[in-house]
């Protein structure tokens, strides 16, 4: 079995092969072994960074 090393790619090229492969594999109705979820890579990216979220209030930011 042949493997690809994602992590050569950036993010957004990632997600483009992992969306063509789930594309093949639907197209020829091939079910994968391995459940491919780039959530879990993203959310697992993003626990790294210690921030809390601003909470943003349109009104308030427009007041004169």
């Amino acid at each position: 079995m042949e493997s690809l090393n994602l992590d050569l790619l950036p993010d957004e090229a990632k997600k483009e092969v992992i969306d063509f492969f789930e594309t093949i594999c639907e197209k020829y109705k091939i079910k994968s072994n391995q459940n491919i979820n780039l959530s879990n890579d993203i959310d697992s990216f993003f626990s790294q960074f210690n921030f809390e979220p601003v909470k943003f209030d349109r009104e308030e930011a427009n007041a004169r």
